[in-house]
């Protein structure tokens, strides 16, 4: 993906980080919960793709020391002001490129958002490799990337794009989201990783988003604790638009 693309996509988005839709805010609330199963009290830890909404004021909460990493030092600046922790600091780089980051760095390595923006197979093999790099070896990488079959619905069904089933066979960095079949990416997995599990973020939540933000309150508690008990089982991987790959390094 190319960076000015990016950079201008996100300068046109809005920098607030006040979340008020309920699918992003079920994304989050599932993201966080696994993250706390990882990441132990004395885990080193970086969020690759930290963003605007980055994990990593709750990961500092949780870790001994977060780094966050991010290809925009914008992003980072803001981020900065967010945490007050002597436990976290920031790295500007991208992802195809770590190499400031010494091999077997962290314990847990949280990939959030640049799987997203790859769009061809060497690039998202690059961005394996180097997250797995720097992984300690016992430690977790996880992948947090944007599904096919939700996205294709949405803008089939939803959104009435009747050419929407072919056109996401074949995205360009134009379309700026990249998106994959939970299988497809699992094989772009090297061996040096073992799969522990997939976890559904969001289930039907983005899909069906024009009905799911008009839940009340407590119906959308309820549900929050029904997708966090069902999030790994495959019929709901397969309807989330986010997913978490998670691994083990061996």
């Amino acid at each position: 993906m190319k960076k000015q693309l990016l950079d201008k996509f996100y300068k046109a988005r809005t920098k607030s980080t006040v979340i008020s839709e309920n699918n992003v805010l079920l994304e989050r609330f599932v993201t966080i919960a696994y993250l706390k199963k990882y990441i132990k009290s004395n885990s080193s830890v970086a969020e690759i793709g930290a963003g605007i909404r980055a994990y990593s004021p709750d990961i500092s909460k949780i870790a001994k020391h977060i780094t966050a990493v991010d290809l925009f030092q914008d992003n980072l600046d803001r981020l900065s002001k967010q945490i007050k922790t002597n436990n976290f600091d920031t790295l500007c780089a991208d992802v195809l490129d770590l190499a400031s980051i010494k091999s077997d760095s962290f314990n847990v390595v949280f990939v959030n958002g640049p799987m997203s923006h790859l769009f061809t197979t060497k690039e998202r093999l690059q961005a394996i490799k180097e997250s797995c790099r720097i992984c300690k070896k016992g430690g977790f990488v996880l992948f947090n990337y944007l599904t096919n079959t939700p996205i294709i619905y949405r803008s089939g069904l939803i959104k009435g794009d009747v050419k929407a089933f072919a056109k996401y066979a074949h995205r360009t960095e134009k379309d700026i989201y990249a998106t994959y079949f939970v299988n497809e990416f699992n094989e772009l997995v090297p061996k040096t990783l073992k799969h522990v599990t997939d976890i559904s973020l969001d289930g039907l939540f983005e899909i069906l988003k024009e009905y799911t933000n008009k839940l009340d309150q407590a119906t959308f508690n309820k549900i929050k604790q029904m997708q966090l008990q069902i999030a790994e089982r495959s019929d709901m991987i397969g309807c989330s638009s986010h997913v978490i790959s998670v691994y083990k390094k061996l």
